[in-house]
């Protein structure tokens, strides 16, 4: 059975960030204060969709409060204390808040006078709004990142460009790749999307993503052709456009032999979407139980954000299942932990 939850970007979400590794310009900077901004009241930034920013409406925080007050006493107060500790967490130290990063950097960011402090937020505002599933957006924050590069030196001879130009050059590549993700993967989900090795439904209908990353990986690697990562990616790339391997260049191209199996195992399609467990949210727990004693197995299933919604599917009994969290009284709106 395939997994409930998906991630849009299943390789780099915002749960488990990419480490894009900034390391010989950031030694070189001086370093700066620690970087944190004012907590806040948490905007559920956990889920890294297309234009994903949900607000409340007045009506939303209102049904939230009259089901928090319908719960038992000890229920009430679990619900306080988690708002609680979510309120008063720092969202800098949270790698779920990360759309809450995006707006205490940018503040920082406009506040800072200092261009080598500057690039080091930037750096990050880069990595945190990519994170938070807008590509478009830290593509273009990187571009800022290449011009404000060149006006640092590290030493007398080598610039902050150069030095640091690969992962420069990878960070803009990520953002091609996520935004190729977001507008197929997610938007177009199917049973063969984002199953190795891609093919079938799982090949972009919306290719300005992956053309993106292919332009930025074949230039990288005529730059820097040891640079295995790019490698990877640009054979990736191009089987989401259909064209591994007869289009990948040849000094560049992965043999199909390697991602040959020993032992045929068959395909696993994600039929999520056909039995009714389709569900957009980060990753989280599942359990299943019968939880109705009707002899077929039902699913729950948990979330990773602070917000997550907790749900249960019951299974209909035909291989299909249906969505019962209202019916459990689970249903909360997104300011109910």
């Amino acid at each position: 059975m395939a997994a409930p939850a998906r991630r849009p970007f299943p390789n780099f979400s915002c749960a488990f960030p990419p480490r894009i590794r900034w390391a010989a310009l950031l030694v070189a900077l001086t370093a700066g204060p620690d970087i944190r901004v004012a907590a806040r009241p948490p905007v559920n930034p956990e889920f890294c969709g297309i234009g994903y920013a949900p607000t409340l409406t007045p009506e939303q925080s209102a049904k939230s409060a009259a089901a928090i007050l319908k719960e038992p006493a000890s229920t009430q107060r679990m619900a306080a204390l988690l708002q609680k500790i979510t309120r008063d967490a720092d969202p800098m130290l949270n790698p779920f808040r990360c759309a809450e990063q995006v707006d205490g950097l940018r503040l920082l960011v406009a506040k800072s006078t200092d261009t080598t402090e500057q690039l080091r937020l930037r750096i990050q505002l880069a990595l945190q709004l990519l994170q938070a599933g807008r590509p478009e957006e830290a593509l273009k924050e990187n571009e800022g990142i290449g011009e404000l590069m060149k006006q640092i030196n590290v030493t007398p001879t080598i610039t902050a460009y150069d030095q640091m130009l690969p992962e420069l050059m990878m960070a803009k590549a990520m953002c091609y790749l996520r935004m190729g993700e977001q507008e197929n993967c997610l938007v177009n989900h199917n049973a063969d999307s984002c199953l190795f090795p891609i093919r079938g439904g799982g090949i972009h209908l919306v290719q300005r993503g992956s053309r993106g990353a292919v332009g930025m990986l074949t230039e990288m690697l005529g730059k820097f052709p040891g640079d295995l990562r790019a490698r990877w990616l640009l054979n990736i790339a191009y089987m989401t456009l259909g064209e591994y391997p007869d289009k990948v260049p040849a000094k560049w191209l992965i043999d199909p032999k390697f991602f040959a199996s020993d032992y045929d195992i068959k395909r696993f399609p994600d039929v999520a979407g056909l039995v009714g467990l389709d569900v957009d949210d980060l990753s989280g727990g599942v359990v299943v139980e019968d939880f109705d004693n009707d002899g077929f197995l039902d699913v729950m299933v948990s979330g990773w954000g602070l917000n997550s919604q907790l749900r249960l599917f019951h299974n209909n009994g035909d291989g299909t299942f249906t969505d019962w969290t209202e019916r459990a009284s689970w249903a909360r709106p997104a300011d109910s932990t």
